[in-house]
């Protein structure tokens, strides 16, 4: 992944980009004029077991969230690469403003959003789409996650006018509900490493989640060995098994994994969510 800083590539500007390198493109084109209006034809993984493929040594070591997401296309299902970091950092901004002693999956979900919304976003599609038109330019910019695109999009997209990404791509800048499995994820392995594997836990998430060492741990003689944290699919959805068996995903949740995309989860109204209740909170 590129160490460029390109904040004119945070997560809004480049839903910004979509939509106006929308209108550049010719209306005759069948992925042109009207990509942006066309990712309402696609849709998220509805099941927290699509997230299952989390780097979650990566991401309680360096603070880099790593995820692909699937996406049910027009006319097949897609992964959607996304990289960002500063999740944990705006987590603990906020446990210490806050004074919390135990995180919770709304906060989590707070320090994504700010995190998604702060700082670059690294991004890549499987789709045609996006490696014929999008993926010259992403590797040029310094935004490609992944193997980068030496051939040039000289016939379709020339003048990289079409924005940053692909309808697929523009889905997940546009809609949350992912990054509201993410926080179920990643809230999920916290517990469950905390329950199964309490030297990992104190060693690795609890200084990583709260800033902080953990007072009673009791390491061997190996404690400068570097250990990796399980972040293979079967360990993560088991921690999410578990989670729902202590009733996290009761009917009536707030935030429960819809299935309609008509009915999207947009990063706005999360933001005025959650501003919402942090002015209510100032005012108690």
């Amino acid at each position: 992944m590129s160490t460029n800083i390109l904040l004119e590539d945070r997560r809004s500007a480049l839903l910004t980009q979509s939509k106006k390198g929308a209108n550049y493109a010719p209306s005759n084109q069948h992925y042109g004029s009207n990509r942006y209006k066309r990712r309402l034809k696609s849709s998220i993984a509805p099941s927290i077991k699509h997230f299952n493929n989390m780097d979650m040594d990566k991401f309680f070591k360096t603070d880099t969230l790593d995820v692909s997401v699937d996406i049910r296309g027009e006319t097949n299902i897609y992964k959607v690469r996304m990289s960002f970091v500063g999740t944990l950092e705006e987590l603990h901004d906020y446990i210490k403003k806050n004074n919390i002693e135990q995180v919770d999956r709304k906060m989590i979900l707070k320090a994504l959003m700010k995190a998604f919304n702060r700082d670059d976003v690294y991004i890549n599609c499987t789709c045609p789409d996006f490696r014929y038109r999008f993926k010259y330019w992403a590797t040029r910019k310094g935004l490609l996650i992944g193997e980068p695109e030496d051939r040039p999009a000289d016939i379709t997209n020339p003048g990289d006018d079409k924005g940053p990404g692909c309808k697929h791509i523009i889905l997940c800048l546009s809609d949350s509900s992912w990054l509201i499995k993410i926080a179920s994820v990643i809230l999920n392995y916290i517990n469950y490493m905390e329950q199964h594997d309490e030297r990992l836990y104190q060693k690795y998430i609890y200084p990583a989640v709260y800033d902080k060492e953990y007072d009673e741990r009791q390491l061997s003689i190996f404690d400068d060995e570097e250990e990796v944290l399980d972040s293979d699919e079967e360990t993560i959805e088991t921690s999410n098994i578990e989670a729902r068996k202590k009733g996290q995903f009761k009917k009536g949740n707030e935030y429960r994994f819809r299935k309609d995309n008509k009915d999207q989860i947009t990063f706005d109204d999360l933001e005025n969510e959650f501003e919402e209740e942090e002015s209510d909170e100032n005012l108690a």
